[in-house]
Formats: structure tokens, C-alpha cells, sequence
């Protein structure tokens, strides 16, 4: 069933040249591709992923809130006032471009007994351990590779990220505050009582759940491929690792740090703030990491290439893909033009972005 959007589209054609025509129907092909995909996601309840690629480190100690407050950019103090709760946030470099996207999990017993799970890409989780551990200097903190300990998953949900009737009138998970924390009648495990932690996913939580469960506990029965994970996140619109990510070569804001509750402004100091603070006190940022629909799947594009427009304006450039869904970084200002992207074997492919449903609606206030 094709969408009326796309069906008045299509009814829009006469009086153009062959030439709009063509280009016209293969705006109208992809789009209908794109709400085809969209109704077939809706119509999947939950799908569960064990993330054996990603790493857990372990920060423990009185001093372990002083030591973090100053490396991340949310703010610690909220997430100890939440015991068993989650947030997202980055380390960034002194440039303030992005070093690790993280998520921390709050494991302290009491507020003298301080202990934090950061969840990290597997593969940068030894660089990450190094470059804290050179400000650690007589700070009172633990700071060890608990990776054989944990292990990390994803149960996902079955809405629709770019429904945005849908995902507001399911607010129970919407996040009020950067930090995700149990509801009261759930004692932080309900769905899965052998887990560490079970959560909204703090970036957002329409997507779906992190489960955090010790090794040898019992476990949840994978029902989906890391790569379909993969591509549920880029329907989402969700960076994660250094592929959507690339260390050094990203800006926080421009990966929607904000948007996902990963930063604050009031803390105070640390590494990377000032570009960070300018930026979005400016209120002006012309591109952001946006989902892309691509018109064959499994496309074969190096990673940087550049995203153009049907009239050969450079719009963005190419991070990631998974199936027929990918990210970009792309110049807010050409999110509804038809685009495309050369291939590793200079065959032109087809894509195109839209806003999911869960940004909210002053994103594109100030853009040029």
C-alpha cells in the first residue's frame, strides 16, 4: 500500500520534462520504498541483541565522581543521585571533537561505596582505559577492564521512529532528565531478574532496552543479527562506535549529543566544553547525523564519501550503512532534496534523509 503523500506526488507530474519526470519517479519510488520499510519495522514487537562487541569498564572509589566529572559531558552528579539509573555521554578531546560515546550505569551500593559501568565500543575500550588513567593522578579511583564480567544487550521495541504521533503518545518512556532510571514497581529488573540493570536506553528511549547481565547469569535468547541491529539504529537515527562516530573527526553537537541527553551546560568544566558551550549557545548548527534510506541495500561506499545533491551540491558526507539504512552528516538545510552517493565502484546510488520522530520540533530554528 502506497502512502497518500506519495500517491499526490506522483498525481503532480504533467506539464514536465522527460528529464524532471525521471527524476521525479525516482524520488517518489524511494519514498514509497522508505514507507513500505517503515509499516514492515512497525509490524516487529521486539527483537533481542546480545552487543558482544562492545566493552565494559569499571571506575570505582570515593573520588570516582571528581575523576569523571571532569572527562565527560553530562553531569555525574545527577546520575548518583539515581542509583541504578543509566546516561549517555561523550569524552571529547581538547579540540572538543569526539573521543568515545559511553554509557554509564550507575553500580554503587551506597554513596561512600562509589562504582560506575562505563559501556564503550570493544574495540577503543584499551584506548579509553589509557587515556583516563593519564588524569588519574592521586585521585582515590579503580579503574579496570570488567569485559569477561558483563555482558550487554539490546531488547528493542517495535515503534516507529518516524512516526512522531506515535512515539509521543507513548511518553512512559520518553526521558524527562538525562538519566534513565527503574520505575518504582520494577526494581530496575522486572522483564529480567537475573540483570545487572534493564533500561530505557538513555539516548532514547522509544528505541528500546539495555539489559546488563554478569557472565554465567541467565541470559536472554538472541532473536536478532548484529546487523539488523545495526540498521534498527540507523532507522533511529542513533550513532554508536567509531564507524558513525569516527574519533577525532566529529563534533558532539553535530552528532546530537544534546538530543539524546548527553550533555549538560550548567556542570561546569571539562574537557572539550568551550567549542561545545560556543556552539550551542550560538544556537546555529547547520548539519547533524541523519538517517538515510539508500535505494539498494548493502551498498558498497567508503566512509567520508561525499552525499550530493540531484544538482551536484556537496551536501554531506557518508559515516555508515547497514542493509538499506545509513548515517550521514548532512547540511540540515538539504535533508528534503533527493541525493546521492558514488559507490567504491563509481556507480551512482540514490538515497534520502528524513528527521526522526523524536527530535524535536526547534531543531531547525536558526538554520541557513
Amino acid at each position: 500500500m502506497i502512502s497518500s503523500s506519495v500517491t499526490r506526488r506522483c498525481l503532480a507530474m504533467k506539464n514536465t520534462s522527460w528529464s524532471q519526470l525521471c527524476r521525479k519517479l525516482e524520488k517518489c519510488r524511494i519514498a514509497t520504498r522508505h514507507f513500505v520499510h517503515s509499516q514492515a519495522h512497525s509490524k516487529h514487537s521486539c527483537a533481542s541483541f546480545h552487543l558482544a562487541w562492545r566493552g565494559v569498564v569499571r571506575v570505582s572509589g570515593r573520588d570516582t565522581v571528581d575523576f569523571l566529572q571532569g572527562l565527560v559531558t553530562n553531569d555525574l552528579t545527577q546520575l548518583c543521585m539515581n542509583q541504578s539509573g543509566a546516561m549517555y555521554s561523550m569524552m571529547l578531546n581538547i579540540q572538543g571533537r569526539v573521543q568515545f560515546d559511553l554509557l554509564l550505569y550507575n553500580h554503587s551500593k551506597t554513596s561512600d561505596d562509589l562504582c560506575f559501568l562505563i559501556e564503550c565500543d570493544g574495540d577503543l575500550k584499551d584506548d579509553f582505559i589509557k587515556t583516563i588513567k593519564r588524569f588519574k593522578i592521586r585521585r582515590k579511583v579503580d579503574i579496570s577492564d570488567v569485559s569477561s564480567e558483563y555482558q550487554v544487550w539490546s531488547v528493542l521495541s517495535g515503534n516507529d521512529p518516524t512516526s512522531k504521533k506515535a512515539l509521543n503518545s507513548s511518553t512512559e518512556d520518553s526521558p524527562k532528565t538525562p538519566v534513565e532510571k527503574p520505575e518504582a514497581d520494577q526494581s530496575n529488573n522486572h522483564s529480567f531478574p537475573h540483570a545487572a540493570f534493564c533500561l530505557p536506553d538513555p539516548r532514547v528511549g522509544h528505541f528500546g532496552h539495555r539489559v546488563i547481565f554478569r557472565c554465567g547469569e541467565a541470559t536472554i535468547n538472541m532473536t536478532g543479527k548484529p546487523a539488523d541491529y545495526h540498521e534498527a539504529r540507523y532507522r533511529w537515527g542513533i550513532p554508536e562506535g567509531p564507524a558513525d562516530l569516527p574519533p577525532g573527526n566529529c563534533l558532539p553537537l553535530e552528532s546530537n549529543l544534546e538530543l539524546m541527553h548527553g550533555v549538560s551546560f550548567s556542570k561546569g568544566c571539562y574537557i572539550g566544553q568551550e567549542l561545545t558551550a560556543r556552539t550551542y549557545h550560538t544556537g546555529v548548527i547547520r548539519k547533524r547525523l541523519v538517517p538515510l534510506v539508500f535505494e539498494r541495500p548493502d551498498v558498497d561506499v567508503a566512509s567520508d564519501s561525499q552525499i550530493s545533491t540531484e544538482h551536484g551540491k556537496n551536501a554531506g558526507k557518508f559515516r555508515s550503512l547497514s542493509g538499506d539504512r545509513g548515517l550521514g552528516l548532512l547540511r540540515l538545510a538539504y535533508v528534503n532534496e533527493q541525493l546521492s552517493i558514488n559507490s567504491t565502484h563509481g556507480h551512482k546510488i540514490g538515497a534520502t534523509a528524513y528527521i526522526p520522530g523524536w527530535w524535536p520540533e526547534g531543531v531547525f530554528k536558526n538554520v541557513p
